[in-house]
């Protein structure tokens, strides 16, 4: 798809199933200007019904709400649809699935936290009688004195179990209230290792490590879940299953006995509350009502119903206790937009899950964002079950880095309120190309990428990368800092930079827990992020960042020898014997190699770098692949020459650069992000501040810099 996430002759026609402001699609023409972009609004008919035949023919990728796919014979250049919903099931039977092999891409994971609050919401309404409170502000009653009969209760202690424990989230709001969660899986879930939640996760919501419930039970069959409820005395039980044979009409009759002969041996008069937040052809709707009605269950919360839409005549309507919602409870006007822009590639397969459980795959690349990729194998049914595989995307083939300078880009803010200045971050992206680098870092340490929160990355990710393809360097690469200090989160940024239009991630070792995690802890992240991430991956060593922490070369030649999605590294370390020997292992790609070899060797070898410019002729001198300079925000074209001087054997022309190289840098090593702003601001005409709480220069230290800068900023205008 290109760096960029998408190739310029794509065309992405947006289905939306509801109006959506404008200002979502001028977001997305900015993130992807080469990309044409098409957005009409469903009217529920098929999309050959509603959708003029011309757009869909030119169509390449699809994103739609809905419940049709478009027929294959009308969608001749399609690469693949996307579905703003969570699942695929709705989908089976149609023939893109059937009659193709194409991938449907879904938006699996994004729903937790509406669907949470909707939880919530509808056990509060019914513990607290809340319908009986509005009726009474309605006709303007105070029911104070009568409101103690309506039988009002918190949930301190209540039991839930949730059938298809995974990631919507649901557990920490319910152990927040004070409940115990007893989570029900269809495999067995024995170890703490099993018990993580490898699917994506909303940051700040879930259980991505498994802790929460107290008790964990698993079953596939409708004896074994009647074990489950007539043994575990649960007040609720919330349903969160996808549809499949195996699950159609799995709560009956029976089921809402055993459940509630396990609450009637239970102290007081407790019955049990249902939530169907799945699909409603899970739960017998006829079952329910009578289950109801009976008083084996208090009450239930149905997003989803049986038949659905649900009829006007229907009698579930009219069921006192049942509270029903449109199939809505997964809705965040939020959430469209940024799904929409983060449409992937989807090419890479793995093994499936059970179909009864949230995906979990057994592999380090079950690491996930939030949109999931589903296809259907060509030797099976599209209605079997097992038919279901999780997609992520290719690495790319090692390896597009070429030897030379690469800058690692800084981010700019507005002065007063210090918002992300995205046009001065592009012009400075795109004056710094024009000079020759070979290839931009975004987030790297020099970026405040320590400042900036996970929604300000994508943006400048994106924003930089759609600078460089307008103005026609779509072949310039573009490599983005992914460091955090688990596994699970690095893997996620790697995603995020991917679908922001970035070709490979850089990655420092994780040192918070440093006594901890020690070599073989340290190895294992590596191989774990680089098996996970849908782009190429290069070993950032920076000691000075990281604590003390550092990868020897010993692991980084192994890493290197045996991980083909590890495809470089940068050495901010200043270690030259490790660089020789890691150059030595590795047959890292350079000028003279390439050369020798006298073909495009750069798209294959190993790229190690240097992470100064001040022993820029030492890296090169011991056949390394270049350097990723700072200073090379302010002095592109010192860096780019002394790079091409010394490649070109003008060695003593060379040395005598490096010097003044090495002076510059000192002084930004020195004056650090300030400085480096400083300078820009007064050469140049742009530059501002840093983040707080980084300090801003006094008017006599930024005189001080300016006056000893003067020598490299001579030498810059000169090779203008």
């Amino acid at each position: 798809m290109g760096e960029a996430g998408f190739a310029a002759s794509e065309h992405l026609l947006i289905l939306r199933p509801f109006a959506w402001p404008d200002s979502w699609h001028d977001d997305l023409r900015r993130a992807f200007p080469t990309l044409q972009i098409t957005a009409l609004e469903l009217d529920g008919r098929p999309l050959e019904e509603s959708v003029p035949k011309d757009i869909l023919a030119e169509a390449t990728i699809i994103a739609l709400g809905g419940r049709y796919l478009p027929l294959p014979e009308s969608i001749p250049d399609i690469k693949f649809v996307h579905t703003f919903s969570a699942g695929a099931d709705g989908f089976v039977k149609q023939p893109y699935i059937t009659q193709t092999n194409l991938p449907l891409t879904t938006s699996s994971g994004i729903h937790g936290p509406p669907i949470s609050e909707w939880v919530l919401l509808n056990w509060l309404v019914s513990s607290k009688h809340y319908n009986r409170l509005y009726e009474a502000q309605k006709s303007h009653e105070w029911v104070s004195r009568e409101f103690g009969q309506f039988g009002v209760s918190d949930h301190v202690g209540e039991r839930v179990g949730i059938l298809g424990y995974g990631s919507i989230g649901l557990g920490r709001v319910a152990v927040a209230m004070g409940m115990q969660v007893i989570a029900y899986t269809a495999s067995p879930r024995d170890t703490p290792e099993s018990r993580k939640d490898r699917g994506y996760i909303v940051p700040g919501t879930g259980d991505a490590d498994g802790t929460l419930p107290i008790e964990w039970h698993h079953g596939t069959t409708k004896e074994e879940l009647r074990h489950f409820l007539s043994t575990t005395k649960l007040d609720h039980v919330v349903v969160s299953l996808p549809l499949t044979p195996a699950t159609t009409n799995l709560f009956d009759r029976e089921e809402f006995d055993a459940w509630s002969s396990s609450l009637s041996s239970a102290p007081g008069t407790r019955k049990g509350f249902l939530t169907n937040i799945a699909r409603g052809k899970i739960v017998n709707t006829d079952a329910l009502i009578d289950a109801v009605r009976s008083e084996k269950i208090r009450g239930a919360a149905l997003d989803v119903t049986d038949p659905e839409p649900l009829p006007k005549d229907h009698p579930l309507w009219d069921v006192e206790g049942i509270q029903i919602s449109p199939h809505i409870s997964g809705y965040n006007s939020n959430m469209a937009c940024s799904d929409a822009k983060d449409i992937p590639s989807p090419t890479r397969q793995h093994e499936s899950p059970s179909i009864t459980d949230p995906p979990r795959p057994d592999t380090p690349t079950s690491y996930q964002p939030h949109v999931a990729v589903t296809t259907f194998k060509d030797d099976e049914s599209a209605t079997s079950p097992s038919s279901i595989v999780s997609e992520s995307p290719t690495p790319t083939a090692k390896n597009g880095l070429r030897p030379g300078i690469y800058a690692p880009t800084l981010a700019f803010f507005h002065t007063e309120k210090e918002d992300l200045d995205t046009k001065t971050t592009t012009k400075h992206a795109v004056r710094m190309v024009q000079a020759g680098i070979a290839g931009l870092v975004v987030h790297d340490t020099i970026g405040e990428v320590a400042h900036l929160s996970r929604p300000e990355r994508k943006v400048l990710t994106k924003a930089t990368r759609a600078a460089l393809d307008s103005e026609g360097y779509n072949h310039i690469p573009l490599i983005v800092g992914c460091n955090a200090q688990s596994t699970r989160e690095t893997v996620e940024l790697c995603f995020e930079a991917q679908f922001s239009g970035a070709g490979y991630a850089l990655v420092l070792p994780p040192f918070y827990y440093k006594e901890q995690c020690k070599s073989e802890c340290l190895r294992v992240f590596f191989t774990d992020v680089a098996d996970a991430s849908p782009i190429p991956v290069l070993v950032y060593s920076f000691p000075g960042i990281t604590g003390g922490v550092d990868i020897n070369s010993d692991m980084m030649a192994d890493l290197a020898q045996n991980h083909p999605n590890i495809v470089g590294c940068k050495l901010t370390c200043a270690d030259m014997g490790k660089l020789n020997r890691i150059v030595s292992a590795t047959r890292a790609v350079n000028r003279s190699f390439e050369a020798a070899e006298q073909k495009d060797c750069c798209r294959y070898g190993f790229v190690c770098l240097g992470g100064n410019a001040d022993f820029l002729i030492q890296v090169l001198a011991g056949e390394g692949s270049g350097a990723v300079c700072g200073l090379a925000n302010i002095t592109p074209r010192a860096c780019v020459n002394l790079f091409d001087l010394w490649s070109n054997g003008n060695y003593h022309d060379a040395a005598s650069l490096q010097a003044a190289v090495a002076r510059g840098d000192w002084l930004v090593t020195k004056s650090g992000i300030p400085g480096l702003k400083s300078l820009l601001q007064h050469y140049f005409g742009y530059g501002g501040y840093a983040r707080k709480p980084l300090p801003r220069l006094s008017k006599q230290e930024e005189i001080i810099l300016r006056e000893s800068f003067q020598e490299l900023i001579n030498i810059e205008l000169r090779l203008q």
